[in-house]
């Protein structure tokens, strides 16, 4: 039972905040600043803890919609919860460019755990939910080298012009078949008017 709940918390918490940011006509300067919170929970209890909304203004978020090095903010949650105690903790990050974005997410999940909603022929859920302030956890930004960067920069051009050649195949597909829809819409009047002619022929030798 307790994998199955740590299951359903691990859900809730990526329906929430699975989903990447989207970056679209940003500077690097916007780019540089991200804001982020983390989410912890284990196998064995029914305990969340949630950090504060923190403001990085080192990260690096790819054109993906991905932070750069993901995988380290959960790594430096889950060596905090190891130092506070709690071993084999599931840690997780929701980030976004925009705070008010990411305060909506924070907001959204703080409520699906502090006044969870009973679902038709479920027991009634409940969860301890911890706090993790800013002064006793911070995560720290992880910078995207100079190499990363041009390589991002590259993909985000080869994304466009796969875009474009996909838009222009798009449009050629609809010209082609617009065109064979036509071309058999007068192949079929031309078959109708030669068998009218030919009926009309038949009628008139006789």
């Amino acid at each position: 039972m307790k994998l199955k709940s740590l299951l359903l918390v691990v859900l809730a918490f990526l329906a929430t905040v699975a989903a990447p940011a989207k970056k679209k006509n940003t500077t690097p300067e916007d780019q540089n600043k991200v804001y982020i919170f983390g989410f912890a929970t284990t196998f064995d209890s029914d305990v969340v803890y949630i950090t504060d909304i923190q403001e990085l203004d080192s990260a690096f978020i790819l054109k993906s919609g991905f932070l750069y090095s993901r995988d380290s903010y959960s790594y430096q949650l889950r060596e905090h919860m190891r130092k506070e105690g709690v071993e084999n903790a599931v840690t997780m990050v929701s980030f976004s460019g925009k705070k008010e974005k990411l305060e909506k997410r924070y907001l959204k999940l703080k409520k699906r755990y502090t006044n969870p909603k009973k679902k038709k022929g479920e027991e009634q859920k409940h969860y301890i939910v911890n706090f993790i302030t800013a002064d006793a956890f911070k995560f720290t930004a992880v910078p995207a080298d100079e190499s990363v960067i041009k390589k991002d920069a590259v993909w985000k051009a080869e994304q466009k012009e796969l875009r474009k050649k996909a838009k222009a195949e798009k449009k050629a597909n609809k010209r082609n078949i617009k065109q064979a829809k036509a071309e058999r819409k007068a192949a079929n009047k031309a078959t109708i008017r030669e068998q009218k002619r030919q009926q009309q022929k038949e009628r008139n030798a006789k």
